[in-house]
């Protein structure tokens, strides 16, 4: 079975296939007795699969899609004897689970205790970042981490579950319930990020204000994305806010997997509105491709330096810290729809001074005691060297 492995990676590779994704990697090895994920074997098998390639396609890379709990993730991307021998790329799931967490609660702390607890990853693989992707949204949030800030497991992951598929009545989300196991109450959420975000109820209601808040709301789960650091994956449609597609109820194959909602065709006509800033098309447009401007500017966001993800005497504001010879990276994220304010001291580790703020280019005055970032306000703010 593993040269079959090797003969069919080996006839794509020479096809040109340089990224072979490896999908549901974590069930690879059965065990009877056990759930057969995880199992260590998997990450022996996969390391012999890349030895082969590095010899026979030295170019090809591996991508794990392990979809697991945050205490297993980091193993795809090898630890122990299979550091950095196993997948050159891994999806950083909990990354995601923790920006919408984050964004529905208003507060931080949750996704600081959660991505502090992960382990260093080899420096020659990369985490793949995502906010959306074509499956549904698995609430993987771990009951310890949930307790170490004070609140249950269980009754954090209904509400977020709640939250975005369309039960709380104070909710600007549009998303539904998937997959609902009436066993364990666990329930997985499907629906587009623009429509999660908030920007599809807003458009209903004709709500200038709230699209406002929506649009920002995105952006700032966005950003969190595309400044971990690793690769960033933009999902099809997100960079024009492609809201929730309900045709897929008037198709028979597709009628019973509401995750159809947020696969749809591209709306040509709807791409042609980006240029218009009179359009949200338009308006998330702009301020995405600022995003990736800011982002392909920063040697700090390579992905051999890591994220240090810390809360701030704010719960509301969560910051990211990355070291890096080029100059230091601080990001600060208000996750909350309301203007916050934060000692400078704990949001800023450097002295004080006068610093560029890398997605507007405007100047950032951190010589006053206290920082005030507008709601969803994201800020990347940059230290040269001493």
């Amino acid at each position: 079975m593993f040269c079959e492995f090797v003969d069919i990676l080996t006839f794509l590779g020479n096809k040109g296939v340089d990224c072979f994704r490896l999908d549901a990697i974590a069930f690879l090895w059965k065990r009877v007795g056990t759930n057969s994920q995880n199992q260590p074997e998997v990450h022996a098998l996969v390391q012999g699969l890349r030895a082969a390639m590095r010899i026979a396609a030295p170019s090809v890379i591996f991508k794990a899609e392990a979809i697991v709990a945050p205490s297993d993730l980091v193993a795809y991307l090898g630890t122990g004897e299979h550091a950095g021998k196993v997948s050159d790329l891994a999806y950083h799931n909990s990354l995601m689970v923790q920006a919408w967490s984050t964004l529905a609660t208003g507060d931080g702390r949750l996704m600081a205790q959660a991505l502090q607890g992960f382990a260093p990853i080899p420096t020659t693989t990369a985490w793949a970042t995502y906010l959306r992707c074509h499956d549904d949204i698995g609430w993987a949030i771990d009951d310890m981490d949930a307790a170490a800030i004070g609140v249950s497991g269980y009754d954090h992951r209904q509400y977020v579950s709640g939250y975005y598929g369309g039960e709380l009545i104070d909710s600007p989300a549009r998303g539904a319930h998937f997959q609902v196991n009436p066993l364990t109450g666990d329930r997985r959420t499907s629906g587009s990020a623009a429509s999660l975000a908030g920007i599809e109820s807003a458009i209903e209601s004709n709500d200038a204000q709230a699209l406002e808040l929506a649009m920002s709301r995105l952006m700032c789960g966005y950003s969190m994305i595309f400044g971990f650091g690793g690769l960033p994956l933009l999902y099809m449609g997100d960079e024009i806010a492609l809201l929730n597609d309900q045709r897929y109820l008037h198709n028979p194959a597709q009628v019973g997997d509401n995750r159809w909602m947020h696969r749809p065709h591209m709306p040509w006509d709807v791409v042609a509105q980006r240029d218009s800033r009179a359009t949200v098309a338009g308006q998330v447009f702009a301020r995405m491709s600022a995003l990736i401007s800011a982002r392909k500017s920063l040697a700090s966001l390579h992905a051999a330096t890591a994220s240090v993800v810390f809360a701030t005497d704010n719960p509301a504001v969560v910051a990211f810290r990355r070291r890096h010879p080029a100059g230091d990276l601080v990001e600060l994220y208000n996750v909350s729809a309301q203007s916050q304010t934060v000692p400078t001291h704990s949001a800023w580790p450097f002295n004080g001074a006068l610093v560029s703020e890398a997605i507007t280019g405007t100047t950032v005055d951190l010589t006053e005691p206290t920082i005030t970032l507008a709601p969803y306000a994201v800020w990347w703010l940059t230290a040269q060297p001493a």
